[in-house]
């Protein structure tokens, strides 16, 4: 695991989070970072944060509890984000390319 305890400041992203979502917004055409909390599991932005939970557990070490934490979320709703992402998303015909896209420029 990536040491995370230089960036690490409570609310505050860190140079990890910040790069992917970043990168989510170029790729997705999205502005601010509104859908990093957004509580609301209706709307589309649960896409973009189950992106960001993956990302950060795959490329960069988290753990499942600090990934969600990063979204306002538990522990378990990271575990079902990662396993969306990899189960569904990486091989949809709308979202794949642009999923995959994401991790390979979040390295």
């Amino acid at each position: 695991m990536t040491d995370m305890s230089a960036f690490s400041r409570p609310g505050i992203p860190t140079a990890p989070e910040e790069m992917v979502i970043r990168k989510i917004n170029q790729v997705f055409h999205l502005e601010g970072r509104t859908w990093v909390k957004d509580h609301y599991r209706g709307n589309s932005f649960a896409l973009y944060r189950q992106i960001l939970i993956t990302v950060l557990i795959d490329n960069f070490g988290y753990s499942d509890a600090e990934a969600g934490a990063v979204c306002g979320r538990a522990r378990e709703t990271a575990l079902h984000a990662r396993n969306r992402v990899h189960n569904t998303l990486m091989n949809d015909k709308e979202y794949g390319e642009r999923v995959k896209r994401v991790f390979e420029e979040c390295k």
